[in-house]
């Protein structure tokens, strides 16, 4: 069943689908794969006592920022991909970060996607989620320290998006050279960047 999706604004960032059907917000996948047992206790752990989606997601968001720091802020070098394998480590750079905290809304059935955000004029790419919440696309960033908000949540609000699309599933090529790399200091000078970007 398609649903169809408007837009939302926030502090000048529109986020549009990359897909009018919001099961596909929902699926699991071998990256985010929230269909694992672990996943799905902790999310049932996390969200016993949330009545409703804004509850659910503030409340993995909420364990993201405490239990999941990003790789270099806890001075990580190990690579993690899968929901799986942040979950596991608890460690990852913002793209893995954002496949488990994906994972977690998707298993307590808050539809959830990414959003890739430019931090420098290199074309330097971070990641952050786009959690469909009251109807709208909000974005939600695990990375740093912004407070849960309807209003959207990001670690530099002030960073352009890429192109303002909430992608069903991580871009390959990214999750490709997450799986190349075993070391974060060897993975970040292999990144893709807003020109090595593949949607395919």
């Amino acid at each position: 069943m398609r649903n169809p999706v408007p837009r939302l604004t926030i502090a000048r960032m529109i986020l549009t689908p990359g897909d009018d059907d919001l099961a596909r917000y929902l699926d699991s996948t071998d990256v985010v794969d929230c269909d694992r047992a672990d996943i799905r206790a902790l999310a049932r752990s996390l969200t016993s006592e949330a009545a409703t989606a804004v509850e659910r997601a503030r409340a993995a968001y909420e364990w993201m920022q405490a239990e999941v720091p990003h790789s270099a802020d806890a001075g990580r070098d190990e690579v993690t991909c899968s929901a799986s394998e942040v979950l596991r480590l608890r460690t990852g750079i913002c793209f893995a970060q954002s496949h488990l905290l994906a994972a977690l809304l998707r298993a307590s059935a808050v539809p959830a996607g990414f959003v890739y955000q430019l931090t420098d004029a290199d074309g330097g790419l971070h990641r952050f989620n786009g959690v469909w919440l009251e109807g709208a696309w909000v974005a939600l960033d695990a990375r740093g320290t912004a407070p849960f908000s309807l209003a959207g949540s990001l670690a530099d609000p002030n960073d352009p998006l890429l192109d303002g699309i909430v992608y069903p599933a991580p871009l390959p090529n990214v999750v490709r050279a997450l799986r190349q790399f075993e070391r974060v200091t060897e993975l970040w000078d292999n990144l893709p960047n807003r020109a090595g970007i593949t949607r395919s």
